[in-house]
Parts: C-alpha cells; structure tokens; sequence
C-alpha cells in the first residue's frame, strides 16, 4: 500500500507498506508506459524495492538513470509492483499524502511531471514538455518528395535531430546556413505505409545522452505576432498536402448582440480558424441566471421566431451555468447589456429578464401574476445589492468548477450616433438615455474588475453604429471595424 510521496531533486520517493508480506527482496516498482496512438508497444523502467523498517519500503525514481526510451510530448507511466512474473496493482492508503502538482525540476531539462490519481485509483506520473517547439521555416511538395527546413535548436545538446511522421523517422543535413535543418523524404514511402485519408503529425527527434528519443512538436511560426500552429501531412487520394491543425480555443459567452456578433462570420469571416463556440446565452440578466427555473409551457412561449424561443427557453431553464461545468470553455465572455438595458421581472418565488423584444409578447407573460418590474434605473440601490450578491455567485462557481477558463469582460458602451448610407454622421433616434445606460454599465464592471481576477476588452475607439449594419441601426450594432479590433484583442488576450 502506497502511504507517501515525495519529490527529490532528481527524481521521486515512494513509501509502500507490505502489512501482507506480500513482496519478497526479487520485487521491484515497474513504470509502464501507457501507450499511445503512435506507440502500441511501450517501454517498462523497473526500480528495486530497499526495505526499510517495519514491513515498509522505500523506493526512489531517479530520473538520472532513465535510459533506452522514446517519449513523445506528452507521456503518462503507469505505477505497479512487480513479484516474480506477475504485476500487482499499488494501491493507495486513504490517507495519502500527495505533493504539490509539478516537481520544480524537469525530467531531461524538456518534462514537467507529477504524480496524480487514476480514476481507477491508481497512482501514475504525468509528464508534459515545457512549451518546446521547433520551428517549421518552410515545406515544399513535389511530385515524389516533400522537403522541409526546421530551425536548429542549440538548447537540447542532442547528439542526433531527424525529422519523425508518425512513427517514421527521416535524416536531417544542414542546410544552406547553420541554423536551418533540411530533411527530405520520399512521398511514396508514406503512401505504402498509410492508408488514404491520415493526418500524419510532424515531430523533430532528437537523441540524447542514455539512448533517450524525445519527440518535440514541429510548429509554423507567425514572425510578427509568435503565434504558433501545428502542421500535419494530409493523405488524400495519393496526394499529400500540408495541412494547419491550429487548436481552436473552446469558449463560452455571456451577453448580447455586441459579443455574440464577433462569432457571426457576417462580422468576423475567419473567426471559426481561431475559436470554437461551445455555448452561449443571449440578452440575459445575470440576477435571472442565478435564480430559481421556472416551471412553463412551451406551447405558451408563443409569437416568437426559433431563435427568439430559443432565449426565452434559456432564460427560464437557468442551465447556462451547468452547461459551462459540463463543456468546461477555456475562456468565458460576458457582457452584463441584459441586466443594463432590461433588468428583471420579479415573481414570488425567482427572477427572470424583462425582455422587452421577446417575453412580453408571448402568453406565458400575460397569464403571469404578481409580476413586478426590477431594474437599475427605478430600484439602483436593490438592484446593484442583489446584482453583486449574484455575480459573486456566479463568478465563484466558476472559478471553482473552471479553474482552467479565462473570465472575459466585455467592457461595451451604447453608441448615440450612426453611418447613414452616405457616411454622414446622423443621431440615432430613440428614447434610450444612453449616458444613464452606460453609468449603470460602469458601475458593474467596475466592480468586477475591482473584485475578481478578470481580463477586459475595451474597444477604445469611438466607433459607431452603421446604417447598413446586418440587424439595422441600435446603440450596440456597430461598424465593421468594431468587430475586427474586438477578434484582435480576443486572439491577443488567449494565444
């Protein structure tokens, strides 16, 4: 039974207890590679067992003496014990005391590890490089071969670089200067050994000291901003291409038009190249999000379209919040226009948004009794109370149940003026105080900024709105150039 780990120097400590006498001095700890899509058949490092005191033994993993093994960029070695021929699962005293997640010293000079806890209640190690790519200067398809220049990379010390596909490793020479690698492999090799239709990932490996192959990512970088992309070889149809696989980065948002429209190609043509929509919820108050759902009849959220059925259903369900725990996005948007613009509609036992575009008109609303309005403009000192308890809620959820996502302030504003067809600047007509408005907006981002870890984005420009813009003119529909400095600083903010 594993009762202790520590981390060493160089390495890590475990201290198993045999209350059973099941261990003799032949057993040792077996790390088994867990394998991978490129690897079926992994590597196994044995540690001897020193017997302490008490039916306890102590064995150390000294990352010094890992020698004869190929890892990838991310590997996990499972733990077992080792008694004659047979491997016996390590299991885990209740009271384990496990240390802080990485060793502060990295396997090879390339790893970060640590140990964690199996969902099956194992105990295995996780190591992950720190970040290292070589550098894809250029590829070249021709008909019977591909050929591509790699950065050198002096910080290794690597006695041997070549270029791996897959599993297939290549040569490498030195190219016209010293600092570019060039290797060149044949196109049918690859056709015989893959069948049509495979992303082949591209890999530099490099050989150290001890025999060890590592694996580091070959990337494409951007010069001008360092943003870096992964590049595969597509096999179609005996062709084979040069294919981006960029990650695209998981979000979620929280607001309205002025948010969700950056994620509308009609806005942003290319935004799909950079981030994926994971869910989103439109024209909400977050003081309607936190409360309790509301029973209703579907039949009765009538005299809307599908999308705007679609924002009712949401706002009286409150799932939003589930579903981000459920998605986990690694960046979460949010603009608080539902509570600025609408506010609430207060009923006995919760809230939900008094959107005015979509809920008044629906039966639901008028079988409705006891409903009071409850908003920033009549009720401001009420309200923002009830507002923060609320958004203290929210934000603590997320913070516990999404550690890993980026909370995003959208710090939007109405907009008074507009583009008419002729780019004469033209007042928008409407009964809306903006400036009252955007007070209220400034009072609850203030106070999450001042609260809570968050990143903003405040598109400083004076843009406006636009009389062609796609849903017509209104104080938060703005020019094109609104949208594209919103992507840029959101691509800024999460690469």
């Amino acid at each position: 039974m594993l009762k202790k780990i520590e981390y060493l120097k160089d390495g890590i400590r475990l201290y198993i207890e045999d209350t059973n006498g099941v261990l003799n001095e032949s057993s040792s700890l077996v790390l088994k590679q867990r394998p991978n899509k490129h690897m079926k058949v992994s590597s196994e490092i044995l540690q001897s067992l020193n017997k302490k005191i008490d039916n306890q033994y102590i064995v150390d993993i000294n990352f010094s003496d890992i020698k004869n093994i190929k890892l990838y960029p991310i590997e996990i070695f499972d733990l077992y014990l080792a008694k004659d021929a047979e491997l016996l699962p390590l299991e885990i005293n209740r009271n384990l005391e496990m240390p802080t997640k990485y060793m502060s010293s990295k396997l090879l000079n390339i790893y970060y590890v640590k140990t964690y806890i199996t969902s099956d209640n194992r105990i295995a190690l996780y190591l992950t490089q720190d970040k290292l790519h070589f550098n894809l200067v250029k590829a070249d398809c021709y008909e019977d071969f591909v050929q591509l220049s790699i950065t050198n990379q002096k910080q290794f010390n690597q006695i041997k670089t070549e270029l791996a596909i897959n599993t297939h490793s290549y040569s490498t020479h030195i190219g016209n200067n010293n600092e570019i690698l060039c290797s060149t492999f044949n196109v049918f090799d690859l056709l015989n050994s893959y069948p049509e239709s495979t992303d082949l990932e591209l890999f530099v490996q490099i050989t150290l000291n001890k025999n060890i192959i590592v694996l580091i990512n070959l990337l494409t970088e951007n010069e001008a901003n360092h943003q870096t992309k992964n590049f595969s070889l597509l096999l179609n149809k005996n062709i084979i291409s040069i294919k981006s696989n960029e990650k695209k980065l998981k979000i979620a948002a929280f607001g309205s038009c002025v948010t969700r429209d950056n994620f509308n190609s009609k806005f942003n043509l290319n935004y799909r190249n950079h981030f994926e929509v994971l869910r989103y919820q439109n024209q909400s108050s977050i003081i309607s999000l936190m409360s309790n759902p509301i029973p209703y009849n579907r039949e009765k959220i009538d005299n809307l379209n599908e999308y705007e059925q679609n924002d009712v259903f949401d706002d009286l369900e409150k799932n939003f919040l589930n579903d981000l725990i459920s998605k986990q996005p690694e960046a979460l948007i949010l603009d608080f226009f539902g509570d600025v613009y609408f506010g609430c509609l207060k009923t006995n036992s919760s809230y939900i948004t008094n959107n005015r575009w979509k809920i008044t008109k629906t039966s639901f609303y008028r079988e409705l009794n006891e409903v009071n309005t409850f908003n920033l403009n009549t009720n401001l000192s009420e309200y923002f109370t009830l507002w923060k308890q609320t958004i203290d809620q929210f934000l603590q959820i997320i913070n516990r149940e999404l550690p890993n996502c980026k909370i995003i302030l959208h710090k939007a504003r109405f907009t008074g003026m507009y583009y008419d067809k002729d780019h004469s600047i033209k007042k928008i007509i409407s009964n809306t105080d903006i400036d009252l408005l955007n007070a209220f907006w400034d009072q609850l981002d203030d106070y999450v900024v001042s609260n809570y870890e968050v990143s903003t984005i405040n598109v400083k420009q004076n843009y406006i709105s636009i009389a062609d813009h796609a849903w017509g003119i209104f104080h938060l529909h703005f020019e094109p150039n609104y949208y594209k400095n919103f992507i840029a600083q959101l691509i800024k903010l999460t690469k």
